[in-house]
């Protein structure tokens, strides 16, 4: 898996950035929740951790991630399924300008999203994202939410809306969970992943894809750890 933080921190699986001479760090940390059966999530081994010095190369890194498993995604099956956050994701993609017309050939999913009208700039990760890069990529095929404040409700939804995707689209594993081709996903401060929370019993579900979190106002629906965890490459 690799995540990044406003630290500069970027643990990578199978994938090394362009800069050579980085600095390995074995620190990390372990999510758990307060339910007597917990999930943990382990930092990555040291030898997956790359410390890049500056924003923009953490920039440039991510941009030849998501070019390289786009291209891999489209010359395997002609399909390219993608899964982003919010927040700092956004600003490293709205930089992104592709070398190809891969976005014509991309599905989009959100890791999270919050339960407002898609049209909201200051709160919905679709607004934000499309009057950022998605339309001047010109990628149409995004998987969105209904706009409605019912957390329930929007992420059953979702979860519909991803499992009418055919496998061409949207492959799945053996044990029928999806297999997104890349999945962006930023890690907050508090060591949240999507809109899944340290000490809470979100982080344990294993069957659903897609739940309701009601921790904040507005609430939102995130993608559950075992999907973001099957996809070809988390980040």
């Amino acid at each position: 898996a690799l995540f990044w933080s406003s630290s500069i921190i970027v643990v990578v699986d199978g994938f090394s950035p362009a800069r050579k001479n980085l600095r390995d760090t074995s620190s990390g940390s372990v999510i758990k929740s307060a339910a007597s059966t917990t999930t943990q999530l382990s930092a990555a081994p040291a030898s997956q951790v790359w410390v890049l010095p500056t924003e923009e190369e953490v920039t440039k890194a991510v941009h030849q991630l998501v070019e390289k498993a786009a291209e891999e995604a489209i010359d395997a099956r002609g399909h390219f399924a993608l899964a982003i956050p919010g927040g700092s994701v956004l600003k490293v993609l709205s930089s992104l300008n592709p070398s190809s017309d891969w976005a014509s050939k991309t599905t989009l999913a959100y890791v999270n999203h919050k339960c407002v009208p898609n049209d909201d700039l200051s709160s919905a990760i679709h607004a934000k994202a499309r009057n950022m890069f998605l339309d001047r990529w010109g990628l149409t095929n995004v998987i969105t939410l209904d706009g409605t404040d019912d957390a329930s409700a929007e992420s059953s939804a979702y979860q519909a809306k991803l499992e009418a995707l055919s496998p061409d689209i949207l492959p799945r594993s053996t044990d029928g969970v999806p297999i997104f081709d890349l999945a962006l996903i930023g890690v907050g401060d508090d060591g949240h992943i999507g809109s899944l929370y340290p000490n809470r019993d979100e982080i344990n579900e294993k069957e659903r894809w897609a739940i309701g979190v009601e921790m904040k106002s507005p609430p939102s629906i995130t993608l559950t750890l075992p999907v973001m965890l099957n996809a070809k490459q988390a980040v």
